[in-house]
């Protein structure tokens, strides 16, 4: 590695990156690049952005989205440039990178070696990797995609040898029960391993992304297997980056040796 520090990875759901209208909220992002800029006294950092593809629908017209493959591809297309255009804005002078990634990118030898090289020279002249799904080739149809990004930033985790990976929701963590059935449903606050009964604790799907907490449970599974600590978190609440790194940190951590 050309750069000796610690590799963190922050995935960023649409849920949490969008308003209500799907289109992307800049202070949200603003203040994200705030938090990865006081982080990177210490680390390096890997962001995965979804979004695209609720931008490209609010920019195309689309109120729900499409069922037609080739117009979802469109909608990604469209997307991207606004994503990428967004997080510019919000990281300011410092510089940002773009990796639009498929599934053959980790499963062909030559190519996996590229790919990690390149963000690591990428990382070296301390810019921001942000990496995406490239929607508009991977379609379920055909196989071999990743399905939501969640997969994908464990399985750029793994290849980066990150330190932890960090996931932003917009719930506070992974529930002991039902939180929209049971008010007093609390926040599991570590899970050392994933197990059916833990899978059973994945209520329902994101409102606006393809992942929900099964994607994410089944992502921790493999961060666990791979000794890397993972954190499920709220992204809008204050500071859910960094409290990661504090004892304010009240999401759920998946960690093998607690």
């Amino acid at each position: 590695m050309l750069n000796q520090k610690e590799l963190i990875v922050i995935k960023i759901g649409t849920a949490v990156l969008s308003k209500k209208d799907n289109y992307l909220d800049l202070d949200f992002m603003k203040d994200v690049a705030r938090q990865c800029e006081l982080l990177m006294e210490k680390y390096r950092v890997l962001i995965v952005s979804s979004g695209a593809i609720g931008c490209g629908m609010k920019q195309i017209g689309f109120k729900t989205r499409p069922d037609s493959i080739e117009q979802v591809q469109a909608c990604a297309a469209v997307g991207q440039s606004d994503l990428m255009f967004m997080w510019k804005q919000a990281f300011g002078k410092r510089k940002i990178s773009q990796f639009l990634l498929s599934y053959d990118c980790f499963v062909n030898q030559q190519k996996y070696h590229n790919l990690v090289n390149c963000i690591d020279a990428v990382l070296s002249f301390d810019a921001i990797p942000i990496a995406n799904e490239n929607d508009t080739i991977a379609t379920d149809e055909l196989g071999g995609n990743f399905g939501d990004n969640d997969k994908l930033s464990v399985l750029l985790a793994k290849g980066m040898k990150a330190k932890k990976i960090i996931m932003l929701c917009d719930v506070d963590g992974l529930y002991d029960k039902n939180p929209n059935m049971f008010p007093n449903a609390e926040v599991i606050p570590e899970v050392m391993k994933i197990t059916q009964k833990t899978l059973d604790l994945a209520f329902g799907k994101s409102t606006r992304g393809l992942g929900g907490m099964h994607s994410k449970l089944k992502a921790m599974e493999l961060v666990l297997k791979d000794g890397i600590d993972g954190y499920i978190t709220n992204g809008r609440k204050k500071d859910s980056i960094l409290n990661v790194f504090s004892s304010e940190f009240d999401g759920t951590k998946f960690c093998q040796y607690i």
